[in-house]
């Protein structure tokens, strides 16, 4: 655990000076210490989206995940839904070198994938089957496994703290908010782009 520390962000920083950047006793308290299945705990998994929000840490990617259908699920006892340490890591959190867009491309798909690609998983709890293969036979994924620095990934559509089902006004894949997503790629998409079918079987 130490040594994964020693390699994250967090420690990083704490080296060059920035003594905001969190250490143990930030995520897991000091003397109020507990075991992560206490409900009391803050690295119990209901819990950890509001530690790593603290006023001095992720407040801002906070207020993203809340409401999300990731948070909704986990504050329902769901432990298949992801909090933050489910996509970022626990102790070893590392920067990547978000200049290389195919390599982040290709990173979040398969971070998206290792979830929403699980049989087991997906039917557990009622999601959309074959995304991950409906993603990759469409342009967006022949783009990506092509070799496109440009094309859109997961995170392009669907956000990434903020995820929402299409049936949420809020959702950024709600038929009402389409043209400002698709936008950001498409400037001037008409609404013909919207009634054809992104994931492609």
């Amino acid at each position: 655990l130490i040594s994964g520390y020693q390699k994250s962000v967090h420690y990083l920083a704490l080296k060059e000076g920035n003594f905001s950047a969190p250490t143990c006793y930030d995520c897991h308290g000091a003397h109020e210490m507990e075991h992560a299945d206490s409900l009391n705990s803050k690295i119990n998994k209901k819990n950890i989206a509001f530690t790593c929000g603290q006023s001095n840490c992720h407040k801002e990617q906070l207020n993203d995940y809340s409401g999300s259908i990731h948070e909704a699920g986990v504050l329902k006892g769901n432990m298949d839904s992801p909090t933050c340490n489910n996509c970022h890591g626990n102790h070893g959190i590392v920067t990547k070198n978000i200049e290389n867009k195919i390599e982040k491309t290709r990173e979040l798909v398969k971070l998206c994938s290792n979830c929403h690609s699980s049989v087991e998983l997906v039917d557990r709890n009622d999601l959309p089957t074959k995304v991950t293969q409906t993603y990759s036979e469409s342009f967006h994924g022949l783009a990506t496994r092509g070799g496109s620095k440009e094309a859109a990934n997961c995170e392009s559509c669907h956000g990434n703290h903020n995820v929402r089902p299409s049936s949420d006004s809020l959702s950024s894949i709600n038929k009402s908010n389409l043209p400002e997503t698709c936008g950001k790629c498409h400037p001037g998409a008409t609404e013909v782009l919207f009634t054809k079918k992104i994931h492609l079987n």
